[in-house]
């Protein structure tokens, strides 16, 4: 019997995103044992008070080009289609 895909969601702005982030998101998926974990670029975070200063197109370019060569990490552009504030969960 084939077991499901583990999948993880790493939410936030990455208005830019950085080394921290790939350093956290290679962590949790070597812990959790991840098959696949998707960054999900925010349109905008209800926590702060003023939008990303990249373009939602431009951040989600920046986070493709630095997980470029990961087989498991992709980038979503599912909460930059929606309208601003980002709940993701």
């Amino acid at each position: 019997m084939k077991t499901a895909p583990r999948i993880g969601l790493f939410g936030g702005s990455f208005d830019p995103i950085h080394l921290g982030h790939l350093i956290l998101a290679e962590r949790a998926a070597q812990q959790l044992r991840l098959d696949r974990l998707y960054f999900i670029p925010a349109a905008q975070s209800p926590l702060k008070n003023r939008g990303p200063k990249a373009s939602g197109p431009d951040r989600l370019a920046l986070v493709r080009a630095a997980i470029r060569g990961n087989p498991r990490f992709r980038a979503l552009d599912l909460e930059l289609r929606r309208p601003a504030p980002s709940y993701t969960i």
